[in-house]
């Protein structure tokens, strides 16, 4: 009985130790993102939370100027990840503000990052209750991309159910194929 206590105290101060360690250092890598000099971001981060499997954090007041459109705003992004798989990243947001120059606001707003040991990751949005504008309302949104073997290829589904009085309620769904003119390339660190 004493080893059994003894093995299960072992276990449970060793994945707090790599708890804490790694939870520091995904600390350190979101705050080195943010201050990056390339890229105009500015945000509050918060603690990491989500003791012993997640590492969980808030990131407040997000914004990322961008070159064509006023800058990208989001109040609160809940960042979430697995603190065994860091392949799987999960985003939660209730509004965005100048993407494409709209504001999205969404009752349930959340976007999947899947790495499956492949060069771009399998994204993921889906939300509920989403207006655009004020003008235009879904009561579901879904949109998914993922990569292809070829990098100038992606593919993409994408499904909308409109918020309608009517019965049938309309829905539009399509999917495809996004050929670019070229494969990504990503500029190596020097």
């Amino acid at each position: 009985m004493r080893l059994i206590i003894f093995v299960t105290a072992l276990l449970a101060i060793l994945w707090s130790s790599f708890w804490l360690i790694m939870s520091k250092n995904y600390l350190n890598q979101l705050n080195a993102w943010i201050n990056t000099d390339k890229v105009s971001i500015t945000a509050k981060v918060n603690a990491i939370r989500g003791f012993p499997n997640r590492f969980d954090t808030t990131i407040a007041d997000l914004e990322i100027k961008q070159s064509i459109f006023g800058p990208l705003r989001i109040d609160r992004l809940d960042v979430m990840r697995l603190s065994y798989d860091d392949s799987h990243y999960i985003f939660a947001a209730n509004k965005i503000q100048n993407f494409f120059d709209n504001e999205l606001t969404f009752a349930k707003g959340l976007a999947s990052a899947v790495s499956n040991q492949n060069f771009l990751p399998t994204i993921n949005f889906e939300a509920e209750n989403v207006s655009v504008n004020g003008d235009l309302f879904f009561e579901k949104l879904n949109f998914k991309l993922w990569p292809t073997k070829a990098l100038h290829k992606l593919n993409f589904s994408f499904y909308v159910r409109m918020h309608s009085t009517v019965d049938p309620e309309p829905h539009l769904s399509f999917q495809g194929e996004l050929k670019l003119k070229s494969p990504l390339k990503f500029n190596e660190p020097k």
